[in-house]
């Protein structure tokens, strides 16, 4: 959808001098006639000969070969759900410091902005009423993306860990200063080095976090954590972008360029990294989306806006647990996230803040 629509920004129609402007069935013919040929000049390349064709189910069952995946479609007063799964029914966890199973939502229309992963009544604290107290819960914008990443990682030898890459900006000119992104960083440091101090370590702070430094170190790491700005541009979604040092953006068309073939976890500790457009609901236009597309199979971001200190309080959790026992867990992000998010829900109900519900719910785990 969005490749056509840029067709039609692209598309200079001008009536000639002489004659009226061309009618709307003749512009629509015209823009149709030229997205056809580019889309059968594309597939021709045979790398690009399934271009926008649907993918055979054969291919999208691959989306549920970890965990289950729940498709939910909204349409006038009916909503449907359509469960690829492979495993046999959840019950409620007895021990809420036990691992969960995993279910990944592909949600589609309205309900992409639903944050099922917090589903539930809060009313009381009755067991067995909430989402988080039987799966751990992922998310995807496609079942292909799911799909494509699970195959790979089933197809491709694992390569070895590259490391982790830390970008902090706490004190960016025109926007609100987020001086935690520091000591959220100077924790992940702590949990590197407390697990193995061999392991590959960059930290790219304020000035020294430009586009060029920024780039370069992403080619030689597997992780990376992104605590800044960011801008969301949904009708032009490669352009969104990461604000780095004096000004400079990172886009996703430069992450998709440069990126390192061994990426595996972003960490976007950024406000609504994972926050769509209401318009282009089907198309999951954000950079967590993005970050998956690029080729990162797995994507921690938010919903929408965090505090400051919650970011640097589950970012910490979250690499407590995947750097336990003195190596990197590069396949453990979403539960490590359940469990981070749960450490917050108990310090708020300690505090008697569990009312707080939207401390804990934006923050979200994509891919596998």
């Amino acid at each position: 959808m969005l490749a056509f629509l840029g067709l039609c920004v692209d598309s200079d129609i001008v009536a000639d001098s002489d004659s009226s402007l061309a009618h709307p069935e003749q512009i629509a013919f015209f823009l149709v006639e030229s997205w056809l040929k580019l889309l059968n000049a594309a597939r021709a390349d045979p790398a690009f000969g399934n271009l926008f064709k649907p993918r055979p189910f054969a291919n999208l069952v691959a989306a549920a070969r970890t965990n289950p995946v729940v498709m939910l479609n909204l349409w006038g007063n009916q909503c449907d759900a359509l469960i690829l799964r492979n495993e046999s029914q959840s019950q409620p966890l007895e021990d809420p410091t036990a691992d969960p199973p995993r279910l990944t939502w592909c949600l589609t229309g309205p309900t992409a902005f639903f944050p099922l992963h917090a589903a539930g009544l809060y009313v009381d604290d009755t067991p067995g009423t909430k989402a988080f107290e039987f799966v751990a819960s992922s998310y995807t914008p496609t079942l292909s993306i799911l799909a494509d990443a699970n195959n790979a990682l089933t197809r491709e030898p694992e390569n070895p860990f590259m490391g982790v890459l830390a970008v902090s900006l706490p004190h960016t000119p025109g926007l609100p200063s987020i001086p935690n992104t520091v000591t959220e960083v100077e924790a992940l440091h702590k949990a590197v080095q407390e697990s193995d101090d061999s392991i590959p370590w960059q930290w790219l702070n304020s000035a020294a976090a430009t586009k060029a430094a920024v780039l370069e170190g992403m080619k030689t790491s597997s992780w990376v954590h992104l605590a800044c700005h960011a801008r969301q541009y949904p009708l032009n979604a490669s352009e969104s972008a990461f604000v780095l040092a004096d000004g400079e953006t990172l886009s996703l068309a430069d992450v998709g360029q440069h990126a390192s073939a061994g990426g595996e976890l972003a960490f976007l500790s950024a406000c609504q990294t994972a926050s769509g457009d209401a318009d282009l609901s089907e198309e999951g236009v954000h950079l967590a989306a993005g970050m998956l597309v690029a080729g990162y199979r797995s994507v921690i971001a938010s919903a929408w806006s965090v505090g400051d200190r919650d970011a640097r309080d589950v970012s910490e959790a979250v690499y407590r647990r995947l750097l336990t026992g003195g190596r990197a867990n590069r396949t453990g992000a979403a539960l490590a996230l359940h469990h981070a998010t749960q450490e917050l829900r108990e310090k708020l109900r300690k505090s008697l803040r569990t009312h707080e519900f939207l401390r804990w719910a934006p923050f979200i785990h994509l891919g596998i």
